[in-house]
């Protein structure tokens, strides 16, 4: 049965669409069977995954919001774009996720957080990690995400923006939490907040450092992440797994070890 982990915050711009895709890769990589779910409309993590393994998405692929509105099913959205890693792609269209979420749950006032969870019921058996992406908005995206999920990554930038967004993300899981207990769901864990630094040892990465790991202690990872434009390029060009430089060999280092530690947090 797969453990669910959702990529999160409230900020844009902090990372965190790719940590999660890397994420995947990363786990796939490792032998994981993973299945990436892109739950924003903005579509960035289809994109993302799709070009780094440069796999051609057709022009009528199947959203993962068209499948469920037709099928009320993920499955016939899936796609395999690699060894053990699966796609759920994303599109505009998942704009209408609300609208369609109070179609399915009618005046059953609550159920409308557990969508997603309903739906990843049918597919969690067979994968080992589901991993979603979500939008950085306080929406249904992101409660239907976050109840459908067993831990949370909360990636923040070494921004005073982003580490406020972090706090009220924490907060908002606190808040889902109580939603949890009142339908008997397990607490969902934090597994760390995840530090992706603008500069190397600039005074200002350090100064948001320091200020999270006071508030957030162990809940912090010990490695971070690096900004670099070599990570940029894999959105555009793909990656030549085969023809690697050190500057690709040192972008994944620097995500594997992030993901061996989510590993040993989630006691995997």
């Amino acid at each position: 049965m797969a453990t669910v982990i959702t990529f999160g915050n409230f900020k844009g711009g902090v990372g965190k669409t790719t940590s999660a895709c890397m994420t995947s890769i990363l786990l796939a990589e490792k032998g994981y069977k993973t299945l990436h779910v892109d739950f924003d409309p903005q579509a960035d993590s289809t994109e993302f995954l799709a070009n780094v393994h440069d796999y051609e998405l057709k022009e009528d692929y199947i959203s993962l919001f068209e499948s469920l509105k037709e099928d009320r099913s993920l499955k016939r959205a899936i796609i395999s774009i690699a060894d053990n890693l699966s796609l759920l792609p994303s599109g505009a269209d998942l704009v209408g996720y609300e609208r369609l979420v109070h179609e399915i749950v009618g005046d059953r006032e609550g159920t409308e957080h557990f969508v997603l969870d309903a739906f990843l019921t049918e597919v969690r058996a067979d994968y080992d990690v589901i991993v979603i992406d979500v939008p950085p908005t306080l929406n249904v995206y992101n409660s239907n995400a976050l109840l459908a999920s067993d831990a949370v990554v909360v990636v923040m930038k070494t921004q005073r923006k982003s580490l406020n967004a972090t706090r009220k993300y924490l907060n908002f899981i606190e808040e889902l939490n109580e939603v949890r207990k009142h339908y008997d769901y397990n607490i969902l864990k934090v597994a760390g907040v995840l530090p992706y630094l603008q500069k190397k040892s600039s005074p200002l990465d350090d100064e948001i450092i320091k200020a999270a790991n006071e508030e957030f202690s162990e809940l912090l990872f010990e490695k971070h992440i690096l900004e670099r434009e070599r990570i940029k390029r894999y959105d555009e060009e793909g990656i030549s797994f085969k023809q690697m430089d050190v500057h690709d060999k040192n972008v994944f280092k620097m995500y594997r070890d992030v993901t061996e530690e989510l590993l040993q947090r989630l006691n995997k």
